[in-house]
């Protein structure tokens, strides 16, 4: 991809804020997460809280309306850490609706996925996170729940740098499961710069929208 005449964060109040004299994509990449994760750093509790709970919300309407032909199949959460959205009330509406639910687990430099119930005990993980115990079954997500730093309008999705979720979603070839991911209206970018590894999300939800790449076939 060539490097962008000029990136566009948009600011809280939705206006756009460019950043000049473009670099290469991997500093480009370094300035976004910085300037994303201040802005997200910003949110209060309370305004966090009310975010994780309208996505919620947004993600059980979802699942019960196009993505209905999932139930009991395998959705895969994640356990937030820093100042991310919270998707525990979201994964406890879905497993109520039928579904079953899995964690991520790092195994190396690879990303698993473990069966996960409410209340079942979790081990401390790396980046102080924590996950299933080794001895839970090893599942294969229908849908994964992303959490990330940044994302953009097509849906292109900026992590923390360690590139697990690429790694993953490249490694199920032409059959990935459906990505959707969580995130405030804050850490929307109006362009992301995109190295060839990057794999774009299937959507993007907030609390206050819903943002799509392709229309999606029942998988």
């Amino acid at each position: 991809m060539p490097l962008l005449r000029g990136l566009h964060l948009a600011d809280r109040d939705g206006t756009l804020v460019a950043m000049q004299n473009p670099s290469p994509v991997a500093d480009q990449k370094t300035e976004i997460r910085r300037l994303a994760l201040a802005r997200r750093k910003q949110l209060s509790d309370s305004e966090r809280n009310a975010a994780s709970q309208r996505v919620a919300q947004k993600v059980s309407d979802l699942f019960s309306s196009e993505l209905a032909p999932l139930p009991h199949a395998i959705v895969a959460g994640y356990w937030p850490i820093r100042d991310e959205l919270d998707p525990r009330l979201a994964m406890q509406a879905l497993e109520q609706a039928g579904f079953l639910l899995a964690l991520p687990v790092i195994a190396g430099e690879s990303l698993q996925f473990r069966r996960y119930r409410k209340g079942d005990s979790l081990v401390a993980g790396r980046f102080n996170t924590f996950e299933p115990a080794p001895d839970c079954e090893t599942v294969t997500p229908a849908c994964v729940l992303v959490p990330l730093v940044a994302f953009d309008g097509q849906c292109q999705r900026l992590g923390y740098g360690a590139g697990f979720y690429d790694r993953m979603l490249a490694g199920f070839g032409a059959a990935p499961p459906l990505t959707l991911g969580l995130a405030y209206e804050c850490q929307y970018l109006a362009e992301l710069p995109v190295d060839g590894h990057d794999q774009p999300l299937d959507l993007v939800l907030t609390e206050s929208d819903l943002r799509r790449r392709r229309v999606h076939e029942t998988r």
